[in-house]
């Protein structure tokens, strides 16, 4: 009744529109400065409950009327990071092998979802024609937010939101186009990547952004991929290997020993699968490049989180690890995701 009500009339109770922001501390940050911490928003779970419901509806008018490009998947439903990485690296390697050159920049826009123009948006929205209740619930979402911020058992008094939600050269126009839409670029975290078959470049790509000129590297993270300039996403390879193999070590803590068993090999396997396997398989269809030597050595470090979940011995062959783990290979399971996706 609450929710048929709220979205009838294009109103959502005050108390659902004030929240409680904790700070989540970003890793590898200076933690004495405030732009370390992310910013979470608690919520009431009805309202939540509401603005899913509301969700699902926009999604469809979105989809439905194509508003957002193909090439756009974030926040769409069969979309991910994988999409993108398998577009960028897919373009980029033709190319390459054509002896084309390709410039890659790629932009960092500044707090976005702490700075988006409420007005702007809703704007957009009525240039879009969606329904005229479904902008109005929208509006009133986003108009007379409140938060508080919990540091520890301390809470901060209620601050007002009014921006933001829960949470000459080629780009001058991408740059003109953030400014009319509120949107800051910044040039510190910015990068440009030089990609070609062969890596020679008589001169440096120059492109400035708000009169800083972006920095050219051979390496940039993109969506938490490493790619460097040559494709060869050899430093993303080996820094998966390390991770893997740092998570795998902590497996005996669960799994115990022989003598002192502690986690079942079902439980050690589950965590095996929920834990370190993601970090091999993701944008595993856009991972083309993995060689065979990287391969055996994911394949090598499984068969070792095989031997600590059922407590074999250091000379147990393959055949009968997998046998007795009833696990895919590594190179099975990439398989598997390349040809679902």
């Amino acid at each position: 009744m609450i929710n048929t009500a709220s979205f009838k009339i294009g109103h959502i109770p005050q108390i659902w529109k004030s929240a409680t922001t904790i700070v989540i501390p970003k890793p590898g940050k200076d933690h004495k400065h405030p732009g370390s911490y992310r910013p979470i928003s608690l919520l009431p779970v009805l309202g939540k409950c509401l603005e899913k419901i509301i969700a699902r509806r926009l999604y469809k008018f979105i989809e439905d009327y194509n508003i957002i490009p193909d090439s756009q998947a974030g926040f769409r439903r069969n979309r991910s990071t994988t999409d993108q990485l398998f577009h960028f690296l897919q373009h980029t390697s033709t190319h390459r092998t054509k002896g084309h050159h390709t410039i890659a920049a790629f932009f960092d826009a500044e707090k976005a979802f702490d700075r988006m123009w409420h007005e702007g948006l809703l704007l957009k929205l009525r240039k879009y024609n969606l329904p005229t209740k479904l902008t109005r619930w929208i509006a009133s979402f986003l108009s007379h937010r409140t938060t508080n911020f919990k540091i520890g058992s301390s809470f901060s008094s209620p601050l007002h939101i009014t921006t933001g939600t829960p949470q000459g050269s080629t780009i001058s126009s991408i740059n003109q186009w953030c400014h009319d839409w509120r949107l800051e670029l910044n040039p510190k975290k910015s990068q440009i990547l030089y990609i070609a078959k062969h890596n020679r470049l008589r001169r440096q790509p120059y492109l400035t952004l708000n009169n800083a000129v972006i920095p050219v590297t051979n390496q940039v993270r993109f969506l938490g991929i490493h790619i460097d300039r040559g494709l060869t996403l050899g430093y993303q390879h080996r820094l998966t290997h390390r991770k893997v193999k740092q998570r795998v070590r902590l497996l005996f803590r669960i799994a115990g020993t022989t003598d002192n068993p502690l986690a079942s090999p079902s439980t050690t396997m589950k965590i095996y699968k929920m834990m370190i396997r993601p970090l091999i398989e993701y944008a595993a269809p856009a991972m083309a490049h993995i060689t065979t030597n990287n391969i055996e050595q994911l394949e090598a470090t499984q068969r070792r989180a095989c031997r600590i979940a059922y407590h074999m011995s250091q000379d147990t062959d393959s055949e009968t690890i997998t046998a007795i783990a009833d696990i895919p290979s590594v190179i099975e399971r990439l398989n598997q995701l390349r040809d679902k996706f």
